[in-house]
């Protein structure tokens, strides 16, 4: 592992342990009242980060979460880095999201900052290494990148689907989903949700053209532009109503893990010396 992936692994790692001392401030300051010489520590700490009364501890937990689980598995495969965007993409997701609903309250935009890092140090390692030995880990990270998009937007889709489906005794129980499948539930009906199955598909497509042209780059990367456009213009357009800053994000994502190897020229094998001058 080189020095830059180094770096945003340490990114990270600073991001996580930024949002624990954040929680183990409000923790200290948190009360409740005469209840509180009453309950535990472990009830406390229930209340504390319970979703339903205080979400905003709840979330920023998630983020440290994800945060910490990224910097664990870019370092446990970091022989296999086209697979870390699988764990670096989440805490880049989640940290927007929360921005977008005023849940970080204390430097907002170091959490999406710091995780975007993660994905270019993920990308780059897998360049540096295709340089040293020829094979094609990044075109199968942009693979990884694009599925993971595709199955995103096809979750949203079923759920929109799932949610559509419910009688009215049903819906009564909607604010006990969770935040991000309540956000599908409540804002559904601003858009069409076919978008998502059509943007499905088209990263889906993505990751299997990514995985057939592996010595392509530029084709990739040129394939990932519209729908890069096309999203920020339809969020712009305000059209997408439901999670549109992660949609774009990974659209954005995906280009980046495509134009960055094209940017950086194809992989080529070093020879060693001996082979060289045989």
């Amino acid at each position: 592992m080189r020095y830059f992936k180094r770096f945003t692994d340490f990114c990270s790692g600073f991001a996580c342990f930024t949002a624990i001392i954040y929680l183990f401030r409000q923790y200290m300051t948190y009360k409740l009242g005469d209840e509180e010489a009453e309950i535990g520590l472990v009830d406390k700490l229930k209340m504390f980060f319970s979703r339903q009364t205080e979400l905003e501890h709840y979330l920023m937990l998630m983020l440290a979460v994800m945060l910490a689980v990224s910097v664990l598995a870019s370092v446990i495969l970091n022989k296999l880095p086209q697979l870390t965007f699988v764990f670096s993409l989440p805490p880049l997701l989640l940290s927007l999201d929360m921005i977008k609903s005023e849940y970080i309250r204390e430097y907002p935009m170091m959490y999406p900052l710091l995780s975007s890092l993660a994905v270019i140090g993920g990308i780059y390692e897998c360049v540096r290494m295709d340089k040293r030995d020829g094979k094609h880990r990044s075109a199968y990270a942009g693979s990884v990148v694009s599925a993971f998009a595709s199955a995103f937007c096809f979750y949203i889709y079923k759920k929109w689907q799932t949610f559509s489906a419910l009688t009215s005794e049903e819906t009564e129980n909607a604010l006990e989903m969770r935040r991000f499948d309540y956000e599908i539930y409540n804002h559904a009906d601003a858009m069409d949700m076919k978008l998502f199955l059509t943007f499905a598909i088209v990263f889906g497509c993505l990751a299997v053209i990514g995985v057939i042209l592996t010595d392509i780059y530029f084709i990739d990367a040129i394939l990932a532009l519209p729908p890069m456009v096309a999203l920020i213009y339809t969020w712009g357009a305000e059209k997408i109503s439901v999670h549109p800053e992660m949609l774009v994000a990974l659209s954005v994502a995906v280009f980046a893990t495509r134009i960055i190897p094209t940017v950086s020229c194809k992989a080529t094998y070093r020879k060693s010396a001996k082979k060289l001058n045989s």
